[in-house]
């Protein structure tokens, strides 16, 4: 591994203009907002996922811990499927299809039954159609996460090139500061829908009425897509291909 050299204590003049070199590199900021978007609606929807499994989809207890258990399941199949892709397609490729995936595939359950193209709540063939959906989505999503892991660790050599200054500490920081901040954010943002909805506290599923549970669709999946989709967006700005940082690091070895 690089061996950092021996520094003096900074001055905050000098953090900071540490700070606003590392902020200057497109890459990192492409990378920096599309975590804000994509973790703050990541955040809205683990938010609202019990109210959707429970109220919406009817789910038992029993059902939640089988739905649980095939999440950690998810989370294992996506490392080998993440480096699949990283090395059939490039990384800013395939992070981009994962965002499509997701964005056309994640509301898919939830547009059918909208539109009566599902089972109703309680039909046996329900509950592994629901399980399927949550599989595949999930390990796409874990995938992109790892994808976009190693995303930002590109961006550190990246930055060396034009800095002359590696500055791995400011970078992971900056990711974990925006994962903190969505994570409330999209909390909060689940929070106003309910309000909005008027969703009834500590209601029975059977108690609510129908016509809030579709309001929840309306009100949740388009602000989901619009989250996802500004990500998309940005995301599109990461501009570090696999000869690009290969470049980057016999550049950075010969500083």
């Amino acid at each position: 591994l690089h061996t950092p050299p021996e520094k003096d204590i900074l001055s905050p003049r000098q953090v900071a203009r540490e700070v606003l070199d590392v902020m200057k590199n497109n890459n990192f900021m492409a990378l920096f907002l599309a975590s804000i978007c994509f973790g703050t609606a990541s955040g809205f929807t683990a938010a609202l996922a019990i109210y959707f499994s429970t109220f919406f989809w009817g789910l038992v207890p029993a059902q939640l811990a089988i739905v649980t258990m095939l999440q950690a399941v998810a989370a294992v199949c996506a490392v080998p499927g993440a480096r699949r892709l990283s090395i059939t397609f490039d990384k800013r490729r395939a992070a981009l299809g994962c965002f499509i995936f997701i964005l056309c595939w994640g509301p898919v359950m939830l547009l059918g039954r909208i539109f009566d193209l599902l089972p109703e709540n309680g039909d046996p063939m329900l509950f592994p159609m629901l399980l399927a959906h949550n599989f595949t989505n999930l390990l796409v999503v874990i995938s992109f996460f790892i994808l976009f892991g190693s995303m930002m660790a590109d961006v550190v050599e990246d930055s060396a090139v034009d800095t002359a200054r590696r500055s791995e500490g400011i970078i992971f920081a900056a990711r974990g500061f925006a994962g903190k901040m969505v994570t409330g954010l999209g909390i909060m943002l689940a929070g106003l829908v309910l309000s909005v909805i008027n969703l009834p506290r500590d209601a029975k599923p059977a108690d609510v009425n129908p016509d809030k549970l579709v309001d929840l669709v309306i009100f949740a999946a388009p602000l989901e897509a619009v989250l996802y989709i500004s990500a998309f967006i940005v995301l599109r700005r990461y501009r570090i291909s696999r000869v690009k940082h290969s470049a980057n690091v016999e550049a950075v070895a010969s500083l």
